[in-house]
């Protein structure tokens, strides 16, 4: 049984109840890049929820249509999502994307890994 995905934009890491997705440079994040990354988690995930510790501290703004995606159709098998953001750049497109797409899981912006941790701790449940 595998915990470990690496992707060409992103690595992934099943540990103790949590998803750890760390999204890599992405030159252009479109909608296809936003589909292959969906499909590779749920891949590693094999039909189990979990809460996902969101690592974008090196990713650039994705496309509109990229941002729906993940906000919608990128929530399935996610019981929240706490994003590990750097203070003023990443911390305020998330925000951004938080507010204009609305993501459908409980969801936090953290500055913080300890405290992004601390938030989806009350998500492990049922594993």
């Amino acid at each position: 049984m595998h915990n470990f995905f690496k992707h060409s934009y992103a690595e992934m890491l099943l540990s103790n109840g949590i998803l750890y997705f760390t999204y890599l440079p992405i030159g252009s994040f479109d909608e296809n890049v936003a589909r292959q990354l969906v499909a590779a988690r749920l891949q590693l995930q094999r039909e189990q929820a979990y809460p996902v510790l969101c690592d974008i501290r090196a990713l650039s703004l994705p496309t509109k249509k990229a941002r729906h995606y993940l906000a919608v159709e990128g929530s399935l098998l996610i019981k929240a999502v706490a994003y590990w953001v750097q203070p003023h750049s990443t911390q305020e497109l998330t925000r951004f994307f938080k507010n204009i797409n609305q993501p459908v899981v409980p969801s936090a912006i953290f500055t913080q890994r300890d405290e992004a941790l601390t938030y989806l701790n009350q998500f492990i449940h049922d594993l």
